[in-house]
């Protein structure tokens, strides 16, 4: 059967609205003067893990004009969840050449940076299990530490050519505590000076970054108080349930803590998204937005990327829930003495950004963790005000900078802020990372 007679068919199966989706995305692999879904060069695959894993990448090499690619910074992008596959979300959702629409995204990171899409941990986007028997998923930092260093050595030993070139790695959400684990192999392993290993890391990047929950969750009362979205009855009982929460925290009780903010997010959050207070919210309903996403992204992995990619004898997920269930027992663990550790035993760039629409992870618990860090820089941190950053004469964020440290509150963004504010990040991107080369 030819792929148009095949694609008839297929659409006697689907929703009539997502007929002209799929003509466009016929239309992409039809045109073979194109490299599939972005005018750019790329290259997938896997690296294995210990033998019992195999971890997908999708890279997309940046159409700047340089004289090869590698010239400028290679951006290792890791999705939060945790459970949410990469090659989907960060890549179609945020900030790949392309939407999930297939409609070419104009402030895609790939104009400016080589950006590598790593699905993490396994079972999460295509990556899978070699040995059933002997893999298992993380259920710690530490054992995410394991895979990823692992992950690292193999690219760069398969893939020689991106060595010398600037390394960022990238976390969104709870992959923020991926990327900050990751930072801290790759140091030691630098200074450790053993196995040939020498990676050129420039800097770390949390976007919305789950760093340090105890200070988000301090600030939930508070600011939604202070917005409206609790009255002063439902103040009181917030309050309440925010300090219990706070106890479990404390005490290392992180899957009592986990049931309790549950229980609060379920009970006591109700009429707004809280990974962006702006974005429609029915009312007494649960919250949809990522199941819609999972859909979109099921169908275009399905009909369009697994073909294409000739992956389509294996698993694609778009969530884990198993992976996030593994991770529970330690959700709520804070990993700031991790950004401690970059900030007084390397010379590595720290960027965070936070959107101002964001109630999980708020702008005042980022600052909140951040002035309790302990480093040389704390107290000249404290006493520096914070600026705007404007992009034609229009306000996208306050920013805060004491030498490698970058703090970023972007405005008109909730908790996908490159999503949310695509021309405010690219930017920050280019003038955090970009001078040596601009």
């Amino acid at each position: 059967m030819s792929r148009s007679r095949w694609i008839s068919v297929v659409f006697l199966c689907i929703p009539v609205g997502l007929i002209l989706f799929y003509t466009q995305a016929i239309d992409f692999l039809d045109d073979v003067s194109i490299h599939f879904i972005g005018n750019t060069k790329q290259d997938w695959g896997f690296i294995e893990i210990d033998s019992s894993k195999n971890i997908f990448y999708w890279l997309y090499y940046t159409t700047a004009n340089v004289t090869k690619p590698e010239e400028r910074p290679l951006l290792i992008w890791l999705q939060g969840g945790p459970g949410i596959a990469a090659s989907c979300y960060g890549n179609f959702m945020e900030i790949g050449p392309y939407s999930f629409e297939l409609t070419k995204r104009n402030d895609t990171w790939i104009r400016e940076f080589n950006v590598l899409f790593v699905d993490y941990p396994v079972e999460v986007g295509f990556s899978y299990k070699i040995n059933k028997a002997n893999a298992k998923l993380p259920k710690n930092i530490t054992q995410v530490g394991d895979d990823l260093i692992i992950f690292a050595k193999n690219f760069f030993t398969e893939k020689p050519e991106w060595k010398n070139s600037s390394l960022y790695v990238f976390g969104q959400s709870y992959g923020a505590k991926f990327a900050v684990e990751l930072a801290n192999r790759i140091e030691m392993e630098n200074k450790d000076g053993d196995g040939g290993y020498d990676f050129n890391l420039k800097g770390v990047g949390f976007f919305g970054g789950y760093i340090s929950p105890i200070d988000f969750i301090s600030n939930y009362g508070k600011i939604g108080y202070t917005l409206g979205l609790f009255d002063e009855h439902k103040f009181k009982s917030v309050k309440a349930e925010i300090r219990k929460i706070n106890s479990a925290i404390k005490r290392k009780k992180f899957q009592i803590a986990h049931d309790l903010e549950k229980h609060f997010l379920n009970n006591f959050v109700d009429g707004f998204d809280i990974y962006n207070i702006l974005y429609p919210f029915p009312v007494h309903l649960t919250n949809d937005n990522l199941h819609k996403d999972q859909i979109n992204c099921n169908n275009l992995f399905q009909f369009v990327v697994q073909p294409y990619l000739k992956l389509k004898a294996l698993k694609w997920t778009f969530f884990n829930t198993d992976c996030y269930e593994n991770f529970e027992k330690e959700l709520f663990q804070g990993v700031t003495e991790k950004v401690e550790y970059l900030l007084n035993n390397s010379k590595i760039k720290i960027l965070v950004l936070t959107g101002i629409l964001d109630y999980v992870v708020n702008v005042a618990g980022t600052v909140d963790w951040i002035k309790k860090l302990k480093w040389e820089g704390i107290q000249e941190w404290k006493d520096q005000k914070q600026t705007t950053f404007a992009i034609d004469n229009i306000n996208e964020a306050f920013v805060r900078k004491i030498d490698r440290l970058s703090f970023y509150a972007v405005l008109r963004a909730g908790h996908s802020i490159p999503k949310d504010n695509p021309k405010a990040v690219l930017e920050i991107l280019r003038r955090e990372i970009l001078e040596e080369f601009l």
